[in-house]
């Protein structure tokens, strides 16, 4: 049995004394906007990142992630992990509570978090997050109503235990995705059917509490504000700002306007803009989220044929017209990790090998389609598309190398995903990015964009739910992106970038791209 003290958060340390600051830069208010009303505030049903953002930081986690997605403290302030890698035990911090809208407290307990775990394999709860913790001991056995024990119990009121079926180097990290959060089955039950739906019925054990959810489709007060719970603040898990003030519009300068606040985080797409006032007054954070291929059409004669991918591969993997832009490779991007490591790191992106005579094998395809017209393919683009001289780029190169012409269409997001489900084009480029920052989670996104159901890849993608080490994860990864390379089943074009605005005074602000989380707990201004 090894022991392992979870270390806490690792902060920015502010050299206050060279600055001429007296204070810690803690006990602020801080300012947020989401675009939409939060759909559902019961983190086992939840699944929009509107109600993801707010559930992350108003209920405790057994583990966090920081902004590199290292996994750090949560509500455990130890934890052991059996030889074999099969028993997780965590100790939760003493002191915790659950608050409510109107200030009562209940403690927290160990059973809320087995509680929470029994309601995502209940099948009356219709959890969309079962196959996230499929691993844990009996899941899928106690869904169809096994009662010879689940592989999630407490051992006392603060020591929870958890059982895999087989080992998962993961598992710590998916203890801080937002359906791990604990629910106090007493709470739960005496909103009558309406927890999570309005402050009164969200009850709170995080660094903040729900103290004010106000939403009307036809006002514009719309807000949600969160408040410290003192009791959940603590040595090496303390929370920092004084509560966070969420204004829910999708008019942010609107909104700061009115207020006479400015957004001390928000999230853009096109760094272009980071210029100017806001490169004054803001600091840039890029995330390396996802990766962006050329897909084809089910209808399509090239998406039956693996020689015709395989010619449109080596032709278009030379380098674009514009130098800057991050050329992809392989199929996973920089952020995702394993074991606290970057995929990519331990498995560098490399160029996948041309074929020979790409254009005689492409004119053998043409031959197979005697009745096809290879000057009027459709090549569909959203119009969001990060790198817009790519598809140029694209065209140009099929032109030159095979003679092979397509019109790059662009469309805005409704009608382009519209196109895609109607079939109405013959390529398009599509991006990929994952529900969680997991291995397995990116590899199935990926086969399902691209319309693949082999039972090789399928195999594949379940061996990397239960990879005991980062070494053996890397091997299933490697065998994923072999697949996907030999077969050609989609093509690697660029990856894809988010970018975290976050205001020059402030510090310790973290976002996960894929949940859409900007978590606040650590977060200081040095006004």
């Amino acid at each position: 049995m090894k022991k392992i003290r979870i270390a806490a958060a690792l902060l920015l340390t502010v050299c206050l004394a060279s600055c001429g600051r007296t204070d810690d830069g803690t006990g602020r208010e801080f300012f947020a906007v989401i675009d939409k009303n939060p759909e559902n505030l019961d983190p086992q049903l939840a699944c929009d990142r509107e109600s993801y953002l707010v559930i992350r930081n108003i209920y405790a986690t057994l583990t966090d992630t920081d902004n590199a997605g290292n996994v750090i403290s949560g509500a455990a302030e130890s934890y052991t992990v059996s030889e074999d890698g099969l028993r997780y035990t965590f100790r939760l911090r003493e002191g915790l509570v659950w608050k409510a809208h109107d200030g009562t407290e209940t403690p927290l307990t160990a059973e809320d978090y087995v509680y929470a775990f029994e309601r995502i394999f209940t099948p009356e709860s219709m959890s969309p997050h079962r196959d996230f913790f499929s691993c844990i001991k009996n899941a899928k056995l106690y869904y169809k109503g096994y009662t010879g024990g689940f592989g999630v119990y407490a051992s006392d009121s603060r020591t929870v235990v958890f059982e895999l079926e087989k080992p998962n180097c993961d598992f710590l990290k998916l203890l801080a995705h937002p359906a791990a959060s604990p629910c106090c089955e007493k709470l739960f039950l005496s909103t009558c059917g309406r927890y999570g739906l309005s402050a009164e019925d969200t009850f709170s054990c995080g660094a903040f509490y729900l103290s004010d959810w106000n939403y009307d489709p036809y006002w514009t007060e719309n807000r949600i504000v969160l408040d410290r719970i003192a009791a959940n603040s603590a040595d090496g898990y303390k929370t920092c700002p004084s509560g966070v003030h969420i204004d829910i519009t999708s008019d942010r300068i609107g909104a700061e306007s009115k207020n006479r606040s400015v957004t001390d985080a928000y999230v853009i797409s096109d760094p272009s803009v980071y210029i100017g006032k806001l490169q004054k007054n803001y600091n840039l954070t890029e995330y390396v989220y996802g990766t962006s291929f050329l897909m084809f059409s089910p209808d399509s004669p090239m998406g039956e044929s693996e020689n015709a991918r395989k010619a449109l591969r080596t032709v278009i993997t030379g380098d674009y017209t514009e130098e800057d832009i991050p050329r992809a490779y392989s199929v996973f991007p920089q952020l995702i990790t394993t074991s606290g490591q970057s995929i990519r790191d331990i498995f560098p992106d490399k160029k996948p090998p041309d074929i020979m005579n790409p254009r005689q094998m492409w004119d053998v395809f043409k031959d197979e389609h005697p009745g096809t017209d290879f000057n009027s393919f459709i090549l569909l683009v959203s119009d969001d598309y990060q790198y817009p001289s790519v598809p140029s780029d694209i065209r140009d190169s099929l032109e030159q190398h095979l003679e092979f012409y397509c019109t790059p269409v662009y469309e805005n997001e409704d009608n382009y995903e519209k196109r895609v489900s109607e079939g109405n084009y013959d390529m398009r480029i599509d991006t990929v990015k994952a529900d969680f920052n997991l291995c397995e989670s990116f590899a199935s996104a990926a086969a399902g964009k691209a319309g693949i159901c082999g039972d090789k890849l399928y195999g594949i993608c379940s061996g990397l739910t239960v990879s005991k080490d980062a070494s053996e994860k890397g091997r299933s990864v490697t065998s994923f992106e072999q697949e996907f390379e030999d077969r050609a089943y989609a093509l690697p074009l660029t990856y894809a970038s988010e970018y975290l605005l976050t205001q020059s005074s402030t510090s310790d602000i973290w976002y996960d791209p894929y949940t859409g989380v900007i978590f606040y707990k650590y977060a200081k201004r040095f006004d």
